[in-house]
């Protein structure tokens, strides 16, 4: 499997990143909404509650800078209700992610996922958050997660 890094690499070259120092630097935002099959785990029960139709709304940013530099962030939430209760998915790349112009990136995410029950059990919340660094050679720098999951109520 590619990569994802490897990916947007190759995209932003397809982009035609600007290869001059004293190019402008270009943004563009674009905000999506959709309907999407949502599903989350509830770590209190320890059960997937049933994915069902949702709504999904993405905006995501991409800079490319003055020295060629690809930089993007996105924020995702959907969420969802059925009778085992309501589901928010929330995807961050809030990092955001980085590609220099001298071959090195980094990217930072965050994902919650929240399910909210009926009735008078616990709420689930499941956090995780990631960031990595890749060198210009495609070795990892580093790479780590940290990951809260509680019941709260």
């Amino acid at each position: 499997m590619t990569p994802p890094i490897v990916i947007v690499v190759l995209a932003a070259i397809a982009l035609g990143l600007p290869a001059v120092a004293g190019a402008q630097a270009e943004s563009q935002v674009e905000v999506t909404h959709d309907r999407v099959l949502v599903s989350g785990f509830d770590v209190c029960s320890g059960a997937e509650v049933a994915g069902v139709e949702g709504r999904i709304t993405q905006v995501e940013r991409m800079t490319i800078d003055a020295a060629g530099g690809l930089h993007t962030a996105s924020i995702t939430t959907a969420v969802a209700a059925s009778r085992d209760g309501v589901i928010i998915n929330h995807q961050a790349d809030a990092g955001p992610t980085n590609l220099t112009s001298n071959g090195t990136s980094t990217n930072t995410d965050a994902i919650q996922v929240l399910v909210v029950r009926p009735g008078p059990g616990p709420d689930s919340i499941e956090h995780i958050n990631t960031h990595t660094t890749v060198a210009a050679d495609g070795s990892v720098v580093s790479n780590p997660v940290n990951v809260l999951e509680a019941c709260h109520g």
